[in-house]
C-alpha cells in the first residue's frame, strides 16, 4: 500500500511559475504509480475539489468537473494519470477528492491560521465576507486515511470533507469566540462586497460514509477550538 500526499498545494504560488508547480505534482505521482506497478502495491492518491461550481450545493463524485487555477489541473491530470495505470496495469487506486482541510502546523498562507495570525496583529484583511467554503478538520482527514489504507477497491473516487458550508464571516466570528476577543476591538476590512464565485458549494461525503464507514467528528466549532487550544 502506498499513500501519495507529496504535491505543491498552495494555490496563489501554483500561479507564480505554473509550468514548473504542474511537473512537480505531475512527476511525484508518475513516481508512485511506477513503485506501485514495480511492487504490486495499492495507491491512496490524495486529490482536491476539481468541481465545476454550479447552484447545486451539494457536490459529488459524479459532478461535472472544471479546474480552474494550475493546483486544480495538476491534480486533475494526476487523476488521469492514476485511472490510465488502472485501466493499463491494474494497479488498484483509490482517490481521496480532499475539500479545504486545515489544523496544527499549516502554513499561515491559508485561511484559518491566516485569521488567526491577523487577529494577533489587531487587523484582519479579507477579500469577501460571504465567500463560503467547506473545510475538514485534519483529525477527520487523517483518520480517513488510516481507514482507506486498510480497505480493498479496484478504482474509486471519494469525497473527503465536511459535508457542510461555512461563509468567512461565520469562521472570523467561530475565531473570535473561542479566542474571546470581542468584534469591535479587531480593524477588520473587506476589498470585495460581491464575488464571481460566491456559491455554497460543499462535498456530498455520503460515498465515504458508506465505503469507508466513516464520517466527521468535528464540527467547524469543535476544530478550531482544538486546533485553538493546541496551537
Amino acid at each position: 500500500m502506498l499513500l501519495h500526499l507529496g504535491a505543491k498545494s498552495y494555490v496563489p504560488d501554483s500561479w507564480k511559475n505554473h509550468f514548473k508547480f504542474i511537473t512537480n505534482n505531475i512527476n511525484s505521482t508518475k513516481n508512485a504509480l511506477q513503485y506501485c506497478k514495480e511492487n504490486d502495491a495499492k495507491l491512496v492518491f490524495a486529490s482536491t475539489n476539481i468541481y465545476e461550481y454550479s447552484k447545486k450545493k451539494k457536490l459529488n463524485e459524479k459532478s461535472k468537473l472544471n479546474p480552474k487555477n494550475p493546483y486544480q489541473i495538476s491534480k486533475f491530470l494526476c487523476e488521469e494519470l492514476c485511472r490510465q495505470h488502472n485501466i493499463n496495469f491494474k494497479t488498484k487506486i483509490l482517490i481521496l477528492r480532499i475539500f479545504n482541510s486545515y489544523g496544527k502546523y499549516q502554513t499561515n498562507k491559508f485561511l484559518i491560521p491566516q485569521l488567526i495570525l491577523m487577529i494577533n496583529k489587531g487587523k484582519i484583511i479579507l477579500k469577501n465576507p460571504d465567500l463560503s467554503r467547506d473545510f475538514i478538520y485534519i483529525k477527520d482527514l487523517v483518520r480517513a486515511i488510516n481507514i482507506s489504507l486498510d480497505k480493498t477497491f479496484n478504482f474509486k473516487i471519494l469525497n473527503i470533507g465536511s459535508g457542510t458550508s461555512k461563509k468567512i464571516k461565520d469562521i472570523l466570528k467561530i475565531i473570535l469566540d473561542e479566542m474571546n476577543i470581542n468584534k469591535k476591538d479587531i480593524e477588520i476590512k473587506y476589498l470585495e462586497k460581491k464575488y464571481k464565485n460566491n456559491l455554497q458549494y460543499y462535498a456530498n461525503i455520503s460515498e465515504a460514509k458508506k465505503f469507508l464507514n466513516w464520517r466527521p467528528k468535528f464540527s467547524l466549532k469543535q476544530g478550531i477550538k482544538d486546533l485553538i487550544k493546541n496551537k
